[in-house]
């Protein structure tokens, strides 16, 4: 079993080899997760269109570090399970900036035992190497149940809120 790190509950094995977790995504979770983003002075945009910083039509999501902002794609995305599964993924970028100064969270071996092969095959595509470990563990924690995530968001952002 995975070691807790920063009080950050990892139940990385259950939610990568369990049921999606994915599909969690009610409207009391999109709220719950917009609060922690609030928390930390983090607006979240949602774009309806393919506009602006959504305007690649594959971008389901991304922080931008300039403004720290959160954008959400939704004219982008299939489904609501998807986007919110994006953002945890884009939240955790914000707790990764905002929070830990880019420090890391997790470690190595916490993100090599639950990050998805499909998800390491696309980050050697589509990131530079230097981006790589701050992807991959934000990959590795938007799988979390969200009662979880925002554990471990409250216990990494919690100097902040």
């Amino acid at each position: 079993m995975l070691r807790l790190v920063f009080g950050l509950p990892i139940a990385i094995l259950s939610a990568v080899y369990g049921p999606a977790n994915a599909t969690e995504a009610s409207t009391h979770h999109f709220r719950q997760v917009h609060a922690a983003a609030t928390s930390i002075g983090v607006p979240v945009h949602y774009v309806t269109g393919r506009t602006g910083e959504c305007s690649n039509e594959r971008l389901l999501g991304v922080y931008v570090f300039a403004e720290r902002a959160v954008y959400l794609c939704e004219a982008n995305s299939d489904s609501d399970a998807r986007l919110f599964k994006t953002f945890k993924h884009e939240l955790w970028h914000a707790a990764q900036h905002v929070c830990r100064n880019m420090a890391s969270t997790l470690s190595d071996d916490q993100i090599r035992d639950a990050l998805p092969h499909a998800d390491r095959a696309t980050l050697r595509e589509l990131y530079p190497e230097h981006q790589h470990r701050a992807e991959a563990e934000a990959r590795v924690v938007a799988q979390l149940p969200t009662p979880d995530f925002l554990r471990g968001f409250n216990n990494v952002c919690r100097h902040l809120q």
